[in-house]
């Protein structure tokens, strides 16, 4: 694996898109073959909601022996969880790990703690709509700062870098490498592989769909 490095068009990119945006944003980008990158205001804290799921999923397959299998309650909480953004499924999860989802909340930033990924507060779980709990949320050699943070109270929190290392840790661990493995063993090579195959059937209609389709 290639340590990070910064691509300065890249980075120039990043910046022009950034600030071109209106309001305050943070990016945290980086070619996982190559290793080179980069960010914009990455170490900034942002109202966490939905980009706290993979966290939680990540503490929930760690805690589990075996990756779940097809159609059992855990399998079928991180499908909710995970594809349709679901709430509801979300604080199953958390409850279903940690009795609780003020104790599943303690385990998770537990885990992102391990990882070093201190940005992150779980912050129990999550409010429910009138409809079910589905969330429409609208979600080293790099540097890494905070160039503008938003003004906003006590509750979920996290950052692109987090989110963007955390991504990168379950990439790694699906090849049975990298601080994920390294940190939970509990994480097998089959649990990354598994979320894998969930991150990539998310339904996400007109969010970054709207870019990646330019």
């Amino acid at each position: 694996v290639r340590a990070p490095s910064t691509d300065a068009l890249l980075a120039r990119d990043v910046r022009r898109i950034a600030e071109s945006f209106g309001s305050t944003s943070a990016i945290y980008v980086q070619n996982l073959a190559t290793g080179e990158g980069a960010a914009w205001n990455a170490r900034a804290t942002f109202p966490g909601a939905s980009a706290l799921k993979l966290a939680i999923a990540v503490t929930a397959l760690a805690r589990t022996d075996g990756t779940p299998g097809s159609g059992s309650t855990l399998d079928r909480l991180l499908r909710q969880m995970l594809i349709y953004s679901d709430n509801a499924a979300a604080n199953g999860t958390e409850r279903y790990f940690g009795g609780s989802t003020s104790g599943g909340s303690a385990l998770v930033n537990s885990m992102m703690q391990s990882l070093g990924l201190v940005d992150t507060d779980m912050y129990g779980g999550y409010e429910l709509d009138a409809v079910g709990g589905h969330s429409r949320v609208l979600a080293g050699g790099i540097p890494l700062r905070v160039d503008s943070q938003p003004s906003w109270g006590r509750g979920k929190r996290t950052s692109a870098y987090d989110l963007a290392s955390l991504l990168r840790g379950v990439w790694l661990a699906s090849g049975g490498r990298g601080p994920l493995r390294a940190a939970q063993p509990g994480f097998t090579a089959a649990d990354g592989r598994y979320l894998l195959y969930l991150l990539a059937h998310v339904r996400d209609p007109g969010k970054i769909d709207r870019e990646v389709g330019r």
